[in-house]
């Protein structure tokens, strides 16, 4: 009789290490990673939808991210990560500006640079 009790004792505590105590820790690691959600921050939705933060609405309780010009509402909770946490800046890519493309050219591209990359666009009608 003593056996078993130690036996469901054993088990319980078990249960609690190696399930409940991590589910605690990592609702505790979402509910952190809301509380820093801020305006201008990349974010991934639970979709797999990446986007950028443009909008908090505390009272409801929603998200607006804003997808290549495209804004959507989701609900707070259904930010899966934040990639890039701007920490309230509201960052936005750079705005286009004319270089030349050689110095032997008379040629002008746009150049529009983002945190990760550089995209230069030719633009052909000027000659």
């Amino acid at each position: 009789m003593v056996s078993i009790l130690l036996y469901i004792v054993i088990i319980g505590a078990m249960m609690y290490f190696l399930m409940i105590r991590p589910a605690k820790k990592q609702q505790e690691q979402k509910k952190q990673m809301m509380d820093s959600l801020t305006v201008g921050d990349e974010v991934v939705m639970i979709s797999g939808l990446h986007g950028v933060v443009s909008e908090i609405d505390e009272t409801n309780n929603t998200v607006t991210i804003d997808v290549e010009g495209v804004f959507l509402v989701f609900e707070r909770a259904s930010v899966a990560q934040i990639k890039n946490h701007q920490a309230g800046t509201g960052q936005t890519p750079t705005e286009p500006e004319d270089i030349q493309a050689d110095s032997n050219d008379d040629e002008t591209v746009d150049v529009v640079t983002t945190d990760e990359d550089t995209i230069l666009i030719k633009d052909e009608d000027e000659q």
